[in-house]
């Protein structure tokens, strides 16, 4: 994946773009028009077109989903993970295989600092996003937890561009470091109580991670919240967005799934059965049960940061029901003790 010029602008993703992105070394593609069906601006903007052909475009289909970063303020900090997730298609997911969307183009701009990529339109696939507001149910989750074990149990992943500690983690800091104080006397209830103090919140993270680096590390979505969840066509879960792709703490992505994705109730009454039933998806190379719990409810407290989101990255009424779930969590185990702050 050489890394040549690529467009910063919706407006810049041409026809003539277009048919050289999707081009390969046996398939020449002309693009004959190209026109932008939506636009879902996030962390990551997603610019869904419908595409027509002049030639080469016959095993291609005429809706793709354009993703990178279209927003000069977030191109700023998140060119990491805009050319984490092009990499991640070119190197990754091609060795995982199940449960993710169809790559057509994987591209880095060193200069600029943008990642590209070119998928298919899941909606046209009968898809059907998450919403983060809307808990899944416990027999959903499982299946779901089961396939981050799978990735989980790869010994095949490491790839040398994979960042071990993980690139999230600056972005986590500074968001408690720099908005806890901001917010603290705006929430009320669980996530209030969370966040009454900053220094003992940056210390909790600073403990996490110091005991996450003690552990092996393994490839981890990096991201894995509801959010970043849809349903295919036939109900089954699928992950999406991998801008955190990396190496780290299994824990993380199961803490970060598990207790953003169930109601509070319903995560108290399944959370140790679904982690069990995680670990015999892992294999023999599994850690304990004991072992696995601990860390599960260490990182529990990673979630916090959705109270602390800016709007441009997540909506208010998105952050209000995770932040929720994720206090829930950090209360009913007690996790700023259970770190020794």
């Amino acid at each position: 994946m050489p890394s040549t010029a690529l467009p910063l602008k919706v407006e810049q993703i041409t026809p003539e773009w277009l048919g050289a992105a999707l081009s390969t070394p046996r398939r020449e593609v002309r693009v004959r028009a190209a026109s932008v069906t939506g636009v879902v601006w996030g962390t990551a903007t997603k610019v869904m077109l419908d595409v027509g052909y002049a030639s080469g475009g016959d095993e291609l289909p005429s809706r793709l989903c354009v993703k990178g970063g279209f927003v000069p303020e977030m191109l700023e900090f998140m060119a990491p993970g805009y050319q984490a997730e092009a990499r991640f298609y070119r190197d990754v997911a091609p060795l995982l295989g199940e449960g993710l969307s169809r790559c057509h183009f994987a591209g880095i701009d060193e200069d600029s600092g943008q990642g590209i990529v070119i998928l298919d339109d899941l909606a046209t696939q009968g898809a059907a996003f998450c919403d983060a507001r809307q808990s899944l149910s416990v027999d959903q989750a499982g299946p779901a937890l089961e396939l981050l074990a799978r990735w989980h149990a790869r010994t095949d992943l490491e790839v040398d561009w994979l960042d071990a500690p993980p690139h999230y983690r600056p972005m986590a800091y500074a968001l408690v470091a720099e908005r806890c104080d901001e917010h603290t006397n705006e929430m009320e209830g669980p996530v209030g109580r969370v966040l009454t103090s900053r220094e003992r919140l940056l210390a909790g993270f600073q403990a996490m991670w110091a005991d996450e680096d003690r552990r092996p590390r393994r490839f981890i979505h990096g991201d894995a919240n509801l959010t970043n969840v849809y349903l295919g066509a036939y109900g089954e879960l699928r992950f999406v967005d991998w801008q955190f792709a990396g190496r780290g703490d299994a824990y993380h992505d199961v803490a970060f799934f598990l207790i953003g994705a169930l109601s509070s109730e319903d995560r108290r009454n399944a959370e140790e059965r679904l982690l069990r039933c995680y670990l015999v998806a892992r294999g023999a190379e599994a850690e304990t049960f004991d072992v696995a719990w601990d860390a599960y409810r260490r990182h529990a407290l990673y979630g916090i940061i959705y109270a602390l989101t800016p709007e441009a990255m997540q909506p208010a009424e998105i952050r209000d029901a995770m932040s929720v779930r994720f206090a829930h969590a950090v209360h009913d185990h007690d996790v700023l003790s259970l770190l020794g702050v």
